[in-house]
């Protein structure tokens, strides 16, 4: 469900910046057939395209302060908004019409968990919904439509679905698409406010004290420390285990659980997830190279290790999640830990690594779906809303 949580934190903003005017047609936006979606469905649609156009927009050249003027895929920047919005709204009414005509149905547990996902979004944001037309019916039907989603890809992929995938396709899956990455990262040493050098209060602020001692990390600095860990790899001068060791030695060097400075992940470099500036890098990374990358004003040593050689054992994992779930049920409902680990439980990594393997093919079902149905658009509401209404939500939350 990380489709809705995301929104969470979004409408924290949008408390604070949105404050339209509530005189809206709130009928319908859109119809296929004798379904329809409301207004207030439309414009939540639009705050995400409105997102994505603005990531899109950074990816390129970095975001203009004024995107009007701005265009993606050849469109100007408004209509690719409202495009790509009214577009969304046409895959969600494509979603429940497959759902209603494979025969599936929510159950309790999903009810429930469309409720605590709801409930979660309008405690912080009634208000601002209220003020752009967007209802509490509105967030729980594009909620509902994206666990229809999930479930009805599970049933079409999962183990007991009509096209199940097996175990022994997603490790191989795993073992030609995954890298086994080692990362090691460092961060500017931030500057000081004043250039007092005082340290009359160090023996009542040890960590000032401590601070004091440490060597200032510039960029500079950084980029030659980590530009010769790559150069002495890429020129066989020194192995990944001679660096680990270098990097143990350094100062400045962070320690983990086990003393390595060196985190391994195995990572799918072509999942939507990962940044891009990251995933470029990773790309192009041969096996027992090594590269440096900037993100976030962060920089990252990155190591190829290869493709992973060992199988996952999902059955593990499978065990895991019912013992889990066991425990929770005998826990607090209403605590919002215990929500959130739910909601974490439910994506396992079978279901990660099955979602990369079968998304497109998927996508392709919903398409020829979308296809094949009529829609008419409600013009008279969706003009309504500036498809740059939302830029103010997003400076308040960069």
């Amino acid at each position: 469900m990380k489709f809705v949580k995301k929104f969470v934190t979004l409408f924290l903003a949008l408390t604070i910046c949105l404050n339209f005017c509530g005189c809206f047609d709130k009928s319908w936006a859109i119809k296929s057939g004798d379904e329809s979606l409301a207004t207030g469905v439309y414009v939540f649609f639009l705050m995400q395209a409105h997102q994505e156009a603005m990531q899109k927009l950074s990816n390129d050249n970095g975001t203009p302060d004024d995107i009007s003027n701005a265009t993606i895929d050849g469109q100007s920047a408004p209509n690719w908004i409202v495009e790509k919005a009214l577009s969304m709204c046409k895959e969600a009414l494509a979603i429940e019409k497959m759902f209603t005509e494979k025969g599936l149905t929510l159950t309790e547990a999903d009810e429930k968990q469309i409720q605590d996902l709801v409930e979660s979004i309008m405690s912080s944001s009634s208000s601002a919904f209220e003020n752009s037309g967007i209802s509490r019916a509105d967030v729980q039907r594009v909620v509902s439509s994206q666990i229809k989603r999930n479930k009805l890809f599970l049933s079409t992929y999962g183990k007991d679905g009509a096209s199940p995938v097996s175990d022994e396709e997603l490790n191989q899956y795993y073992k030609e698409n995954y890298l086994k990455l080692l990362f090691y990262s460092k961060m500017p040493t931030p500057s000081t406010e004043s250039g007092n050098t005082d340290n009359s209060n160090s023996e009542n602020n040890p960590e000032s004290a401590n601070n004091e001692n440490q060597k200032v990390e510039t960029e500079e600095s950084i980029q030659n420390e980590l530009n010769a860990y790559v150069d002495a790899i890429n020129n066989g001068n020194k192995s990944i285990d001679q660096i680990r060791e270098e990097i143990k030695k350094s100062a400045s060097a962070p320690s983990g659980a086990d003393g390595d400075p060196l985190i391994e992940q195995i990572i799918n470099p072509n999942s939507p997830t990962l940044a891009a500036e990251i995933a470029e890098k990773i790309k192009t990374l041969e096996k027992g190279k090594a590269s440096m990358v900037t993100f976030n004003n962060v920089y990252f040593f990155i190591y190829n290790g290869g493709a992973p050689s060992e199988d996952i054992d999902f059955s593990k994992e499978a065990s895991s999640e019912q013992n889990q779930e066991s425990t929770d049920s005998n826990q607090d409902a209403n605590s919002e830990q215990n929500q959130e680990s739910e909601g974490a439980g439910q994506e396992s990594q079978r279901d990660t690594i099955l979602s990369e393997m079968k998304q497109a093919e998927f996508e392709d079902k919903v398409k020829q779906k979308l296809d094949s149905l009529g829609f008419n658009i409600n013009y008279n509401a969706v003009n309504q809303f500036n498809p740059l209404m939302f830029n103010k939500l997003v400076n308040a939350a960069a």
